[in-house]
């Protein structure tokens, strides 16, 4: 990269904030940068470099408070359902989108799938209960072809600044896939 005299750049850096007993901390962060920078052209042999140490700091606050529970399903004992409350930070400026859920397993836990119950659609939040999620689980799973196990989810969840919502969705371990799958192929 070559800077003509007068000439500036905006240099993008991805920031890890500390953490501390697997929580991230807020408040103000420091951090130092050194530059390092060779002139185009050659003014002496002892200047071949030159450094330049800058300090900056920074302001880290929560944007998005998540609140997972999990329960064990009512209909059926090898899956469980998830219950996700999203919160908005109060300070959040524009929108807030979620755009992925994923299910990270590994070892002899891996293999779990996750289907959405709460059909949020584009922009809305979800204001349904445990008991409306069951009752549409029951139907999509019975009469829906988009009934999909999926490792990663794409919820379309959009939040203004305070703003909250629950999002439900059925976890299924590998074995109640396989019990799903049987009875599926045994109906068809």
């Amino acid at each position: 990269l070559v800077l003509e005299p007068g000439q500036s750049i905006r240099v993008p850096m991805w920031l890890h904030v500390p953490h501390q007993q697997q929580q991230q901390q807020q408040g103000r962060f420091g951090f130092h940068c050194v530059w390092y920078c060779e002139p185009q052209i050659m003014v002496s042999a002892a200047m071949r470099y030159r450094l330049l140490l800058t300090h900056h700091s920074v302001a880290v606050r929560p944007l998005l408070a998540l609140a997972p529970s999990v329960s064990p399903s009512g209909k059926d004992l090898s899956s469980y359902m998830l219950r996700l409350e999203a919160t908005c930070s109060r300070e959040a400026s524009g929108t807030l989108h979620l755009q992925q859920l994923s299910c990270l397993t590994a070892g002899t836990d891996a293999g779990w799938r996750a289907y959405s119950i709460t059909d949020t659609g584009a922009g809305s939040a979800s204001s349904h209960t445990a008991a409306e999620a069951g009752s549409d689980h029951s139907s999509s799973h019975s009469s829906s072809s988009s009934y999909q196990l999926k490792r990663s989810l794409a919820p379309d969840l959009q939040l203004s600044a305070g703003e909250s919502c629950t999002h439900f969705l059925q976890l299924m371990s590998p074995a109640a896939q396989e019990v799903a799958a049987g009875a599926a192929a045994g109906s068809s």
